[in-house]
């Protein structure tokens, strides 16, 4: 079980205190045979079983730091862990990655293989020790170690993950069946080959560097590409470590590899979609905004920029309000969007930075994290300007219209009016001087005879009955 424990830089003595206080509380009271689970004051998980010579305690068998590969971590603790003791917030986030994640039976299995040795070791006392190059004790040690490489050797074969061991100079000697079927090879076909056989022509410098590094002593997490049997790419997470011989020297390294071409591939299209996304974005003649749940811009399109006056680095991190000539009324708007999920068509007014302002129709929609919870809207703001002005136009000219309208309709009002007055006066004109005249219509073919007229026929008028 290889851990990062200890890993505690000197600038923090507070963690390193910590620390400490977490290995003493871990190894009290762990009786032989047995061994214990702790969570360290760091989060991270540790085990210890005792090591006893005859019924004297002489040290104990620690395994750790690592996390269960069934919680998951909790990101916000480990951050505030971080402030708390003056690191890199980022940086010690991204050591977590490093950490491995085991499952309970792994944990189990393993602890079973140390407390065989710390029990084979117990069952030695002192005067054994001295012994112990004697063939006896030697085939005693060797058929528990056989014992424990069986149990070792089982774990190794039924893990998820690609095994890779190498000798001092990156030749396989040991694969399991995972890592060959990854590969699309079978375990004789890998035996003897250089990792690098593996891999394109292009990728093949990178293993001399992580060779150089094995050799150093350094441990460490990346990401590879390898060359599939059939010719496909087959993209790996390693994690590699260094082991030495008895004298210090360079021995090999071994490597627990994940397939990871499925997320890489992903990660390829979400960048191209970005990209993608990027372009059609910047090329938008509407202001495009990201405002965060907080209130703050995120980022801008340069037609923003245009729109407001102000460079996508001064308007980032910024209130959006302030870019409104009605903040109030915007804030408001940005609510709605986050109790409704939408807003559309909501008129506003951008402020430019000179003072003029621009007239605009914001439709906003909320994003989500992977959760599902709110973290901001993203905002189109369409130009209104010269449907502005166009609307302005039309209500000038209806108006004007409707003057010129009401006019027309007096100037007809008074000639009626007077048509009438001249028509009464016609009648009365032709009364005196006994003239009568008639009309028809030609529609309706009635006839029309004035009231003279029935009295020069000597005619009853029919409006008299």
């Amino acid at each position: 079980m290889a851990g990062y424990m200890h890993k505690i830089p000197q600038s923090s003595p507070r963690s390193l205190q910590d620390c400490v206080e977490s290995d003493s509380k871990l190894s009290a009271g762990v009786l032989p045979g047995e061994f214990k689970l702790y969570k360290c004051k760091n989060n991270m998980y540790d085990i210890v079983t005792p090591i006893m010579m005859g019924s004297h305690h002489v040290g104990y068998v620690f395994g750790g730091q690592f996390f269960f590969d069934d919680e998951p971590l909790d990101y916000e603790l480990f951050r505030s862990q971080a402030r708390k003791y003056g690191f890199n917030e980022e940086a010690y986030v991204a050591t977590l990655e490093k950490v491995p994640r085991l499952s309970r039976e792994t944990v189990k299995i393993g602890m079973s293989f140390f407390m065989t040795f710390a029990n084979m070791l117990s069952q030695l006392n002192y005067s054994n020790i001295k012994l112990a190059k004697s063939l006896s004790e030697r085939d005693t040690i060797l058929e528990a170690l056989k014992v424990s490489e069986e149990k070792y050797r089982k774990i190794v074969e039924t893990t998820n993950e690609g095994v890779w061991i190498f000798n001092a100079v990156s030749e396989t000697t040991y694969v399991n069946e995972k890592m060959a079927e990854m590969l699309g090879y079978n375990r004789e076909e890998m035996i003897g080959r250089f990792i690098w056989d593996f891999a394109d022509e292009e990728d093949k410098g990178i293993f001399q560097v992580k060779l150089s590094n094995r050799k150093k002593g350094i441990d460490e997490v990346y990401e590879l590409k390898l060359v599939r049997k059939e010719g496909l790419y087959l993209w790996l997470l390693v994690s590699a470590k260094a082991f030495f011989d008895d004298d210090g020297k360079f021995a090999g390294s071994l490597g627990m590899f994940t397939d990871i071409t499925e997320r890489k591939a992903a990660e390829e299209a979400l960048r191209l979609s970005n990209i993608y996304n990027r372009s059609l974005i910047e090329a938008s003649l509407d202001p495009l905004v990201t405002i965060g749940y907080d209130g703050k811009v995120k980022d801008v399109n340069k037609a923003t920029e245009q729109a407001t006056g102000y460079s996508r680095n001064d308007l980032i991190g910024t209130y959006f309000a302030q870019y409104l000539t009605k903040p109030d009324q915007a804030i408001r708007a940005f609510q709605r969007v986050c109790e409704c999920g939408e807003l559309r068509d909501c008129p506003l007014d951008i402020q430019h930075k000179d003072g003029h302002a621009t007239p605009v129709l914001c439709n906003a929609s909320v994003y989500r994290d992977e959760h599902g919870e709110i973290i901001g809207i993203f905002v189109a703001a369409r130009d209104i300007t010269e449907r502005k002005k166009a609307e302005e136009a039309l209500k000038e000219a209806n108006d004007s219209l409707e003057v010129k309208v009401k006019e027309r309709t007096s100037e007809l009002e008074k000639a009626f009016y007077i048509l009438k007055e001249s028509e009464k006066s016609l009648s009365e004109a032709q009364e005196m001087a006994h003239i009568g005249n008639w009309n028809r219509n030609l529609v309706t073919n009635e006839l029309y005879w004035s009231d003279e007229m029935y009295r020069i026929f000597g005619l009853i008028p029919k409006n008299s009955l």
